[in-house]
């Protein structure tokens, strides 16, 4: 029998070691966590996983690394950086930009320096999947290492108001939601995607403003930056080129050892002209002169060229980029090594050949592919993290009209043309309307065919449809046009068509939309856009308006509209409206006005337009690109007119002319060969998978 003696000593001896357990665990809480290098808690703790529905995420699987891609090291490290308050990175797709900045540096935080934050996304779908992802990457690296302050709730609890790491709450907000920026401070600010947000409205106001007014009662705080830019202005840019610190990263030659900012084009004058970057010519398979290769020759020919001329080819390629370095932007091989203590603002340029997947010849082959399909804007964004700015310069309207004319009349086809587009500009005042028919073939080369005011009859509003909306009616979208070659003489277009008529004429919409819906309504029902089967079958007219809330790498979309927004009038039957991203066809047609004649792209005008169209050139000359003074916001590039006493009217037209024909292209593109594999007359697919224009035209609505 146990004494009672016994059972005390017992007893006692028990609360001694649990209160001794409880003093450690306690002394254990006060003690700071000791904090490692970003990096090497990155790679020694974090794990890519899956979804919530189990499926990939990522474009990799298992832990972070950084042995494929050294130049995250020190963007981290900056990010890490207590006293650096901004880093702005504009980056190409898929250069792990989002894994680094979004998901590894906030956990790095939760971790060792837990606060408040907020995520500021695009919208409101970007918000959830950056909120799966991150997640995500806990629950998988929970598996494989053990965190001290990182938890995440069930499943059940993931909401879209926060994500919660257990230590801190990072609040969830998109552009264009003017509640979810406001109200909430915060330590760390991260702006993903900042140049697809909304344009600022009177409404949302500014998300890039209200996200960085969250941190304004914050000592050290941090603003992360990251997207891939659109064209100019650019959002991203525009932050990285106000840092304090800004850097690129140099390569060394493995054949002759000199440092030099890796690049994509080479120079075009000065010492280095020809070097510096990436061969696109035919000289890389021995070739002459200036022409450029073909993606084909582009991509298993193409090297870099070093800035003393030595060849750097693909293979050779990653281990080249991987012994580089950062380097302030303008630094020369023999200079003073920087000194790479983060600055209170930095920022850092990633390009395509920062992944590890991309060798010379792909970049370059992704190049002739963009130009080919007009999309070079694109390109500059997406590959070479580079806000695309027009270095042309717009000519005189007698200049344009002397070097761009075509040997064609007014109202004539030259034999070259493939098809017709149109574009309308109504007028908010009423009084008439404004055309312009254009002619298309491949390699984006254009010819004007007509153009033209039409007046509005005064008084006309008893009718149902307005005069100057009939005239257009006649004159543009039943016109028959005749094909001749450049003696003037009849002739056949490539598809064997002694004439041709409009194939997509845009109007712009926005206005006067509901007379210009019932407009269309009058139109015969094959020449407006129309739901048939839950698809929408194209027409030949479409509505249009400039939409800032469509990303410049969409172009356009397409909405049924029901009711008027200002007016609260129901549209008979919905309006089908397309949303358009205006703001890279104001960057290619300023190329084309300052192109030369003769190139693959280029855009004429009539035989007689200098001595007829002096209103007309005047007016598509008379808009440009400028770097103008916000008090607020310091420089900012605005796109224009030169002259206020001069409309752009044609300018639009001929803007809403180039979407037509993108919306007929858009599946093929504006290659000549792809052009070739169509059968544009039979109407019947074949092997090659022949299609018309309208079956064309039809896919793009799709």
């Amino acid at each position: 029998m146990i004494s009672t003696s016994t059972i005390t000593d017992k007893v006692r001896l028990a609360a001694k070691q649990n209160f001794a357990r409880f003093r450690d665990s306690a002394i254990q809480c006060w003690q700071p966590i000791a904090e490692l290098t970003i990096c090497e808690w990155i790679e020694s703790h974090l794990r890519f996983g899956l979804g919530d529905r189990g499926v990939q995420l990522e474009s990799r699987i298992g832990p972070f690394t950084f042995n494929d891609t050294p130049w995250w090291r020190y963007v981290l490290r900056c990010a890490a950086a207590k006293r650096c308050s901004s880093i702005a990175v504009p980056a190409a797709t898929q250069n792990h930009k989002t894994a680094n900045l979004l998901m590894a540096v906030p956990l790095f935080f939760a971790e060792f320096r837990p606060a408040p934050g907020m995520m500021v996304v695009p919208d409101e779908l970007e918000a959830k999947k950056v909120r799966d992802r991150i997640y995500s990457v806990v629950e998988e690296s929970q598996k494989f290492a053990q965190f001290r302050r990182i938890q995440i709730p069930p499943r059940h609890k993931w909401n879209l108001q926060e994500i919660d790491l257990g230590s801190m709450l990072i609040h969830l907000a998109w552009a264009g939601s003017k509640q979810r920026t406001r109200g909430k401070p915060c330590v760390y600010v991260w702006f993903t995607e900042t140049d697809v947000y909304p344009s600022p409205d009177a409404k949302a106001g500014d998300p890039l403003e209200a996200g960085k007014q969250r941190t304004k009662d914050v000592f050290r705080y941090k603003h992360i930056f990251e997207s891939s830019p659109c064209e100019s202005p650019s959002p991203i840019c525009d932050e990285e080129s106000t840092a304090d610190d800004r850097w690129r990263w140099y390569i060394t030659c493995p054949h002759c050892g000199r440092k030099q900012e890796a690049r994509f084009f080479t120079y075009r004058k000065g010492d280095y002209a020809g070097r510096g970057g990436i061969e696109l010519t035919v000289t890389a398979i021995g070739g002459d002169g200036s022409s450029l290769m073909t993606p084909k020759q582009a991509r298993e020919n193409a090297y870099y060229v070093c800035l003393n001329g030595c060849k750097i080819t693909s293979d050779r390629k990653q281990a080249t980029m991987e012994s580089g370095g950062w380097y302030p932007l303008g630094w020369k091989d023999g200079g003073t090594e920087p000194d790479r203590t983060p600055a209170r603002s930095v920022g850092f340029h990633l390009w395509a050949a920062h992944s590890a997947a991309e060798t010379w010849g792909t970049i370059a082959e992704d190049y002739l592919r963009h130009i080919r399909k007009g999309r070079k804007v694109d390109f500059y964004g997406n590959r070479l993290a580079i806000a695309y700015e027009s270095d042309s310069k717009v000519p005189t309207w007698i200049d344009l009209g002397k070097r761009a004319a075509w040997t064609h009349a007014r109202r004539t086809v030259p034999d070259q043309v493939w098809f017709l587009t149109a574009g309308i500009d109504k007028q908010g005042e009423n009084n008439g309307s404004r055309y312009v028919i254009r002619g298309w073939a491949p390699g984006r080369t254009s010819w004007l065919i007509d153009w033209g005011w039409i007046d509005r009859v005064p008084d006309d509003d008893d009718g149902v449809l307005l005069s100057d909306l009939l005239a257009i009616e006649r004159r543009v979208l039943m016109a028959d046009l005749s094909v001749v070659n450049k003696e003037n003489a009849p002739s056949q277009s490539p598809l064997g068509k002694n004439s041709l008529g409009v194939l997509l004429a845009n109007i712009d919409t926005n206005h006067l939309p509901m007379q210009i819906h019932r407009w269309m309504r009058h139109l015969p029902e094959d020449w407006v856009d129309r739901r048939a089967g839950g698809r929408i079958r194209p027409g030949r007219v479409r509505s249009i308006r400039g939409d800032h809330k469509v990303r410049p790498d969409v172009r356009f979309r397409h909405n049924l509209v029901e009711t008027n927004v200002r007016t609260g009038e129901q549209y008979e039957g919905g309006l089908h409206l397309w949303g358009i991203s205006v703001y890279p066809y104001y960057s290619e047609l300023t190329d084309c006005l300052s192109g030369e004649p003769g190139q693959l792209g280029s855009w004429y005008v009539t035989a007689d337009c200098l001595s007829q169209g002096r209103e007309y050139l005047e007016q598509v000359t008379n808009f440009q690109y400028s770097v103008k003074l916000d008090p607020r916001k310091g420089k900012r590039g605005v796109w224009g007119p030169r002259s206020g006493r001069i409309p752009v009217d044609f300018w639009d037209a001929e803007v809403y002319s180039m979407v037509a024909a993108e919306m007929i292209v858009s599946e093929i593109g504006w290659d000549e060969s792809a052009w070739k594999d169509f059968d544009w007359k039979a109407g019947t697919k074949t092997a090659k998978k022949k299609m018309t224009l309208s079956q064309m035209a039809a896919a793009a609505a799709k």
